[in-house]
Order: C-alpha cells, then sequence, then structure tokens
C-alpha cells in the first residue's frame, strides 16, 4: 500500500527597495551576501513599521515562511527598471523577536 504525504506550505514573500547611498548609509550590492545581517539591522532601524506589518499580517495568516527580498533600480533615476538582489527566508515568529515586535499588539499593525 502507497502513502502520498503532501505538504502544504504557506508562504508571504515581502520585498524593500534600495533607496539610495546617501539616505540609507547601506550599499546593498556590495554588503548583502557579506553582511546581511548589518543590511537587515539598516532595514529593521529605518523601516520598522513596515516590517512589523509585514510580519503581523504572516504571523495572524499562519503563515510558514516569511520571504524577504532585497531590490534595487539598476540606474538610480530609472524608476521602471529593478533587479533582486537577494532574498533571505525566515519564520515569522523568529523574524517577530528579531524585530522586537510585541504580539500581543498585532492587530495594531493589520
Amino acid at each position: 500500500m502507497f502513502f502520498l504525504l503532501f505538504f502544504l506550505l504557506f508562504l508571504a514573500l515581502f520585498t524593500v527597495a534600495h533607496f539610495s547611498l546617501q539616505i540609507t548609509g547601506v550599499d546593498w550590492r556590495q554588503k548583502l551576501d557579506a553582511q546581511s545581517g548589518a543590511v537587515l539591522a539598516n532595514e529593521i532601524k529605518n523601516n520598522n513599521s513596515k516590517l512589523a506589518r509585514w510580519t503581523s499580517q504572516a504571523i495572524l495568516a499562519g503563515v510558514d515562511t516569511l520571504k524577504l527580498g532585497y531590490v534595487s533600480r539598476i540606474l538610480p533615476r530609472d524608476p521602471s527598471k529593478h533587479v533582486i538582489l537577494g532574498v533571505r527566508s525566515y519564520k515569522p515568529s523568529e523574524f517577530s523577536s528579531q524585530i522586537n515586535l510585541n504580539i500581543d499588539n498585532a492587530w495594531y499593525w493589520v
């Protein structure tokens, strides 16, 4: 007798865009692979509300994996062409502790 196992994996995908080196202070193109923690820490500092909202939505939806994509413009003055620099995967519950999100206040962010 054969048994088929199906795993349903729910995923949430969000992207943060690299705006300008002068404003963000971190060049993703050079530091994303070697110092991904520093890039994430900078994004947590600059976009805490956005990351908290996305994490709250993922937790409330029961998502298994939260993927955070890093996107940058190919040319700084051309808003229509972008390149994906990298994608990182996180468990929503672990990521919420990383950004100091209080799950009891999650409805505020949704």
